[in-house]
């Protein structure tokens, strides 16, 4: 599917030469976990410096860069220009600076396009938990956790203040660049259950929709601020209608979103005393992979659908 969506993107477009590079930036949605079942697939866990720093959300080895068919690469080969995928898997709003501020983009920005997917990882609930902890604990142990007050979302305002401050501060530095927030798809989508995903009942996936719905309004509500505050080009693209009908509750062969994935997992670990960084390839068993509820290689080819088409 990738090779026919590239081979039918060569075609001269009006947006082709009004670009000189892609960057980027985000979390996994951007990097590009899900595409692969194993985690030692990637293209890049990135360099062993940047393993251990929060701050430093560059080359954690939570990274997991797929550098040759996430959105992004798919937007740069249609435009026939280089992509610079500083995206990492895990990362934060707070960690955006930092990604901003190791790419390479000349003078003010023209003639870039900045794509990013940030603040899913800033949702915490009323407990404390972070989103996959939540969805994680509403598979495993939680019954009707839909329904369950630590479960909730307490910072979706936080969250487009947070946000709303990353696009500004990304048009403040580059006012001429041209800025576009991909939004997260909603990973469930039941039809009329959700008999493919273990655990999870049909108000249960209409609850975790809801969240993803809330946390893509946060995110235009913070577009909408930092375009009014600044006047850069910065637009929120919806995912929606690409990923309709195909979420994880759907059948393999329709879905867009990962279900559960068994793979072989990687990781670093790092001694404080000698100062020597372990790398840790599962290769002995399957465990749970990162690219869990995750887009396959089909929905990063619906991100390029829908980023191409705000262009």
């Amino acid at each position: 599917m990738l090779a026919a969506s590239l081979t039918a993107a060569t075609a001269p477009a009006a947006a082709n030469g009004d670009f000189d590079r892609v960057i980027t930036l985000g979390d996994s949605y951007a990097s590009g976990i899900g595409i692969h079942k194993h985690e030692t697939s990637y293209d890049d866990h990135g360099p062993d410096n940047h393993s251990f720093w929060g701050h430093l959300r560059l080359g954690a080895s939570t990274c997991k860069r797929e550098d040759d068919t996430n959105h992004g690469a798919q937007l740069a080969s249609w435009l026939g220009v280089p992509q610079q995928l500083i995206a990492c898997g895990g990362a934060e709003t707070a960690e955006m600076a930092n990604q901003l501020g190791n790419a390479s983009i000349p003078g003010n920005g023209d003639r870039t396009l900045i794509v990013i997917t940030i603040g899913g990882n800033d949702i915490r609930s009323n407990d404390g938990k972070v989103w996959p902890e939540v969805l994680e604990r509403c598979i495993l142990w939680d019954f009707s956790c839909e329904k369950r007050w630590k479960n909730q979302t307490g910072n979706f305002s936080t969250i487009t203040n947070r946000v709303r401050d990353v696009y500004t501060d990304i048009v403040n530095q580059y006012p001429a660049a041209t800025l576009r927030v991909v939004g997260y798809p909603e990973i469930m989508q039941r039809s009329p259950g959700c008999f493919y995903v273990t655990g999870i009942d049909r108000n249960e996936a209409d609850w975790v929709d809801s969240q993803i719905r809330s946390l893509n309004s946060a995110l235009v509500s913070g577009v909408n601020q930092a375009r009014n505050n600044t006047g850069g080009d910065i637009e929120f693209v919806s995912v929606a209608s690409e990923f309709d009908d195909h979420g994880a509750c759907r059948k393999a062969s329709e879905r867009y979103v990962n279900d559960k994935v068994l793979g072989y997992t990687y990781k670093r670990t790092y001694d404080w005393n000698t100062h020597q960084v372990t790398h840790h390839y599962n290769y002995t068993g399957l465990k749970t992979s990162s690219s869990s509820f995750h887009p396959t290689q089909k929905g990063y080819d619906a991100f390029y659908r829908a980023v191409k088409a705000s262009l």
